[in-house]
C-alpha cells in the first residue's frame, strides 16, 4: 500500500512538472522593467508590447537561440497574442512560483459609460467594462493596454482610458511610432501628400497625436500613417522629422489634442473614411471626441471607444480652424 502511494505521488509530481513546463512567468531582474513580446526572435524585431513580472505566458516552442515562442492572454483564444520572448527573463516550473507579481491595477473610464475591449489582431470588440472598473494590466503597447478583467475577459483597452496612465517607452532601435511635437504647442504639423513643404496638406495635426512610421527619415521627412492603427480611416502622408518625437522623447510630449463635442440636428454625426468618403461609424449628437488634426472641411477625430474617422467641421464645438 505504502509503495503504491509513493508511486502515485511520484507520478503526480512528474505530471505536475510536465504541466508546469508548458507555462512560464515573466521575471525581469529589475521588477520595474517590462519584457518585450517580439514579432520575431530578435531584439531588433517590432515589439507587440512590454509585459510585467507576474504575467503568465504559454510556451509554444523553444528555447531556441535564447528565445521562446509564446502566447500571452487569457488562454482561451480570445485576444491571445503570439510572439517571442527572451528565455532568460522567463521563469519556468517551480521558479515561476517565486516571482513577485508586479502587474499594475488601473481604472478604465470613458465619457460614454463603458470601455470597449478589442482583439489584438482584428480590432473587433471582444467585450466591454463599465466606466470605473478596475482591471489587471498584463502589458502595455504604444496605444493600448493588454488587460485582464476580474471575470477572466482579456482584451486591448486604449491607453487614454486608463488611470493611472502607463507608458510604453519605445526603444529607438525598434521604434515604430512617433508623436507630433511642435516647438510651439499651439502650432499644428502638416501631413503632406509628398515629402515637400509645397505639397498639398491633408490636415494639420496637434501635439500628442501618435503616427506610425512607415519609412525614413529621408531628406528630413518621415512617411507616416495617422489614425487608430487598424486600417479604418488611416491617412498616409509625409511629416517633417524635426517635429516628430521618437522613442523615449515621445513620452515627454504634452498632449495638446483638443476635445470637441459633435452635434447634429439629425441626432447623430457620421464619421467618414478619408479616401472614399464612405461611412465608418457614427456617434450620438452631443458626444465628445478627441481631435487628432484639422483639414479645410473635416476634423480627423478619435472616439473614446477607439473609432477613427472624419467629421464635418460644422458639427464640432468649439469650432477648430485649418
Amino acid at each position: 500500500m505504502k509503495r503504491c502511494i509513493i508511486g502515485l505521488l511520484t507520478l503526480w509530481l512528474l505530471l505536475c512538472a510536465h504541466a508546469s513546463a508548458e507555462w512560464a512567468t515573466v521575471c525581469n531582474a529589475n521588477p520595474s522593467d517590462r519584457l518585450n513580446l517580439r514579432a520575431e526572435a530578435s531584439s531588433e524585431a517590432i515589439s507587440y508590447g512590454k509585459y510585467y513580472n507576474g504575467t503568465q505566458v504559454e510556451l509554444l516552442s523553444g528555447p531556441k537561440n535564447g528565445w521562446y515562442r509564446v502566447r500571452v492572454g487569457a488562454g482561451n483564444g480570445v485576444c491571445d497574442v503570439e510572439g517571442y520572448m527572451l528565455a532568460k527573463y522567463l521563469a519556468v516550473g517551480n521558479a515561476a512560483c517565486a516571482v513577485r507579481d508586479a502587474r499594475p491595477r488601473v481604472t478604465l473610464s470613458s465619457s460614454s459609460g463603458s470601455v470597449l475591449l478589442r482583439d489584438f489582431h482584428s480590432g473587433s470588440c471582444v467585450g466591454k467594462v463599465q466606466s470605473g472598473t478596475q482591471v489587471t494590466v498584463l502589458g502595455v503597447d504604444t496605444k493600448y493596454l493588454h488587460v485582464l478583467t476580474d471575470d477572466g475577459t482579456c482584451g486591448m483597452a486604449l491607453l487614454d482610458c486608463a488611470t493611472p496612465r502607463l507608458e510604453f517607452r519605445s526603444e529607438n532601435a525598434s521604434a515604430k511610432w512617433a508623436t507630433v511635437c511642435n516647438a510651439n504647442p499651439s502650432d499644428r504639423l502638416n501631413l503632406r501628400a509628398e515629402a515637400s513643404s509645397e505639397a498639398i496638406s491633408y490636415g494639420k495635426y496637434y501635439n500628442g497625436t501618435q503616427v506610425e512610421l512607415l519609412s525614413g527619415p529621408k531628406n528630413g521627412w518621415y512617411r507616416v500613417r495617422v489614425g487608430a492603427g487598424n486600417g479604418v480611416c488611416d491617412v498616409e502622408g509625409y511629416m517633417l522629422a524635426k517635429y516628430l518625437a521618437v522613442g523615449n522623447a515621445a513620452c515627454a510630449v504634452r498632449d495638446a489634442r483638443p476635445r470637441v463635442m459633435l452635434s447634429s440636428s439629425s441626432g447623430s454625426v457620421l464619421l467618414s473614411d478619408f479616401h472614399s468618403g464612405s461611412c465608418v461609424g457614427k456617434v450620438q449628437s452631443g458626444t465628445q471626441v478627441t481631435a487628432l488634426g484639422v483639414g479645410t472641411k473635416y476634423l480627423h477625430v478619435l472616439t473614446d471607444d477607439g473609432t477613427c474617422g472624419m467629421a464635418l467641421l460644422d458639427c464640432a464645438t468649439p469650432r477648430l480652424e485649418f
